[in-house]
């Protein structure tokens, strides 16, 4: 069996640099032999700016980074169009899929949406989770702007929240919630220097590192019972 890999990319000018080339949006390309990408098997058809995917069961969920966002069910194997449905927000740039829930991070809205999903179908919008701030930075932290979101080894849901200086933790229901309670609970959130630009973790059993898009800089928590201390930065520009 052919090893693949999944491409996401801008398909709408506007989202892209000047003079640069839209892309397909979702492509397969084999890997053969020897590691390398050989050719592109397979490519989707109407779905705009998938910036990010995430593979569960046999489907591939995407994201449309578009100002009404929205998330794309995709057959793993033909990219076929199973299912869209609205992420409530602008610009979703993330998602992930933990049990019969996706969660996709709306930059522009600074809000997490939690979605049903289930064997490729998408809905009803469950949640639209949200932690509003700001942060000094003009033109980039006038409020909160969700960037990424990871699960952690201890059920809880890490969001980094670029505009506010934030990583947020969320308590994370099982299910669609019980008794009509929402998926998702905060608990706390791990502070960052003013301008730092949370925009992706890593996440290796407690310890997490916080790379800043707005001041170059990679920072290090310890979470404990007491919730996340601060251990160091270094600048990595």
């Amino acid at each position: 069996m052919r090893k693949t890999v999944l491409i996401g990319s801008y398909t709408e000018r506007d989202y892209m640099q000047p003079g640069t080339i839209p892309g397909a949006g979702v492509s397969i390309i084999e890997i053969d032999d020897d590691g390398r990408l050989s050719q592109v098997r397979g490519g989707s058809h109407g779905v705009s700016n998938p910036s990010f995917l995430a593979v569960d069961g046999g489907f591939v969920y995407a994201v449309e980074e578009l100002p009404d966002g929205a998330v794309v069910a995709l057959r793993g194997d033909d990219l076929s169009v199973v299912s869209r449905m609205s992420t409530g927000g602008s610009d979703p740039c993330d998602v992930l899929v933990r049990g019969s829930m996706l969660l996709a991070a709306n930059y522009s809205s600074g809000t997490v949406a939690v979605i049903q999903a289930k064997g490729g179908r998408l809905g009803p919008l469950l949640q639209l989770a949200t932690h509003p701030g700001g942060g000094p930075v003009t033109g980039r932290q006038e409020s909160s702007h969700a960037h990424q979101s990871k699960v952690t080894g201890w059920n809880t849901l890490l969001v980094a929240d670029l505009g506010a200086d934030r990583v947020d933790e969320y308590a994370v229901v099982d299910g669609e919630g019980a008794a009509g309670a929402d998926p998702l609970a905060l608990l706390a959130s791990a502070q960052l220097p003013p301008g730092t630009g949370p925009r992706h973790m890593a996440l290796k059993g407690h310890e997490l590192l916080v790379v800043g898009e707005l001041d170059g800089s990679l920072h290090h928590f310890h979470h404990s019972d007491g919730g996340w201390e601060w251990v160091s930065s270094v600048p990595v520009y």
